[in-house]
C-alpha cells in the first residue's frame, strides 16, 4: 500500500542549534509508519509544502530534494498553502487507482482538523478506502522521548501522545467508550 506524507513546513520552527537533519527526519518518519503496521516497501513518498517567498524555505530547497523529498513551493497565504495541498493531495489520489495512506504533518493540526473543507475531503478519501492521519511535526520528530504503556486487555480505548512531568512525550489513553446512556441535561 502506498504511503503518502505531506509536510507543511512554512509554519515549522526549525529548533535552535540542531538544524535540520533531513535523512533523520525521513528515517522517524518511516518508523513511525512503520510502527502503526504499514507496509512502506511499496513507496513512501514524502513531500514538502513551503511559501515561495519564505528565504528558509527556499535555501533548503536543495537539500530537500537531495534528501528525497519532492518539494512544492506555493505562493499566498495560508488558505492558498491549504487549498495547494488538498489540490494535488486529490490528484494524487485519483492517479492511484487504488486505496493508499496519507499522513499531513502541520503545525496548524488543530486548526486545520476543524475546518469543515478538511473534515469533507478527509472524509471524501476515507470512503474511498484510503488512510488519513494528521499530526504535528514535533510528536513525529521526537519519537526517542514516547514511552508507551499498553492498555489494558478487553477495553476499547483510543492512544493519543501527552506529555509527562518530565516533559517528555507518552502515550496515554482516553478511557473507554460509555456505553450507558448520557445524563439527563441540567433544566
Amino acid at each position: 500500500r502506498k504511503t503518502l506524507v505531506i509536510w507543511d513546513i512554512e509554519d515549522y520552527t526549525i529548533p535552535e542549534g540542531e538544524g535540520l537533519d533531513l535523512d533523520c527526519i525521513k528515517q522517524k518518519i518511516e518508523a513511525a509508519i512503520k510502527k502503526e503496521g504499514f507496509d512502506i516497501r511499496m513507496m513512501l513518498t514524502i513531500w514538502v509544502f513551503g511559501g515561495a517567498e519564505n528565504s528558509s524555505f527556499v535555501e533548503l530547497k536543495a537539500k530537500f530534494w537531495d534528501a528525497g523529498f519532492r518539494v512544492h513551493p506555493f505562493e499566498g497565504d495560508k488558505l492558498g498553502r491549504f487549498n495547494t495541498m488538498f489540490a494535488d493531495v486529490a490528484i494524487w489520489s485519483f492517479s492511484l487507482g487504488e486505496p493508499a495512506n496519507l499522513l499531513i504533518l502541520s503545525e496548524e493540526k488543530e486548526n486545520m482538523e476543524h475546518d469543515l473543507k478538511f473534515c469533507r475531503f478527509r472524509q471524501a478519501l476515507e470512503n474511498k478506502g484510503f488512510t488519513v492521519a494528521s499530526e504535528h511535526p514535533d510528536i513525529l520528530f521526537n519519537q526517542e522521548t514516547a514511552v508507551e504503556e499498553e492498555p489494558p486487555q478487553g477495553l476499547n480505548r483510543v492512544p493519543y501522545y501527552d506529555v509527562a512531568s518530565d516533559g517528555s512525550l507518552t502515550i496515554a489513553y482516553w478511557p473507554p467508550i460509555q456505553t450507558s446512556d448520557p445524563p439527563e441535561p441540567y433544566p
